[in-house]
């Protein structure tokens, strides 16, 4: 054999090793299966908690009644069907001990299939690499984290203007899961964060998590939750 061979031979084994490496790092049960919902103890609907970081607010088109965010929301789960390699537990949270698979692993994992209400555009502002994660907890509770800046409808109300206040709700919702099978709920507020240097001209702003709901507009109820922008008019914008 000559060197180029063997330097070859060397190489691809190196190479097969890391990829049997990275496939142990979580372990599948027996027939598990992406499209199959995680299963919960006496048929309870499964619960995907949640967290957001609200990065930026990029824009209030008033005319559009259209604001523009930047958020990355995080989606918490437990799926007993996957558990992680004990020794590739290499960081730790105030949830417990935890790997993180690339991203583009998730598509081997039962994902919620959460989409925003009234979006009118979604983009992801990526340079190579989706910017997501993807962790493994030490007790099988999965999380899915995504950032993305997205354009919503929200109605709005100019008759008080210049001293009007506006309301956008922002609906993260279940698209196939009912109510029965899925429920969704914030993590407790401190889960959750706003980016302390959002300044907006004309507004000044609140943000409030609101309580999970259930749609009441299908024949069947999805369940969804919503964050809630409360923007206040500075007056003194409009005073020369």
């Amino acid at each position: 054999m000559t060197h180029f061979n063997q330097s070859l031979v060397t190489s691809l084994l190196v190479l097969s090793l890391s990829f049997t490496s990275a496939e142990h790092k979580v372990m599948f049960s027996e027939g598990y299966s992406v499209n199959e919902r995680p299963p919960t103890e006496d048929g309870k609907p499964l619960l995907i908690k949640s967290s957001i970081n609200l990065r930026n607010i990029l824009d209030v088109a008033e005319k559009e009644q259209i604001i523009s965010l930047e958020t990355t929301l995080r989606l918490y789960w437990k799926d007993e069907r996957i558990h992680p390699n004990k020794k590739f537990l290499d960081s730790e949270d105030s949830i417990g001990p935890y790997l993180t698979l690339n991203p583009s692993r998730a598509e081997k994992f039962w994902m919620p299939d959460v989409f925003i209400d009234q979006a009118k555009a979604l983009r992801t502002p990526t340079y190579y690499t989706k910017p997501a994660s993807l962790r493994v907890y030490n007790d099988s509770t999965i999380r899915y984290s995504s950032r993305i800046n997205y354009d919503v409808a929200c109605s709005m109300d100019f008759h008080r203007f210049p001293v009007d206040e506006q309301y956008c709700e922002v609906k993260f919702e279940s698209f196939g899961f009912t109510n029965k099978q899925v429920q969704l709920k914030w993590m407790d507020q401190s889960h959750s964060n706003v980016n302390a240097n959002i300044s907006l001209a004309q507004f000044s702003f609140t943000v409030l998590l609101m309580d999970s709901y259930s749609t009441d507009y299908y024949d069947v109820a999805y369940p969804g939750i919503i964050m809630k922008l409360h923007l206040t008019r500075q007056i003194g914008y409009h005073i020369v």
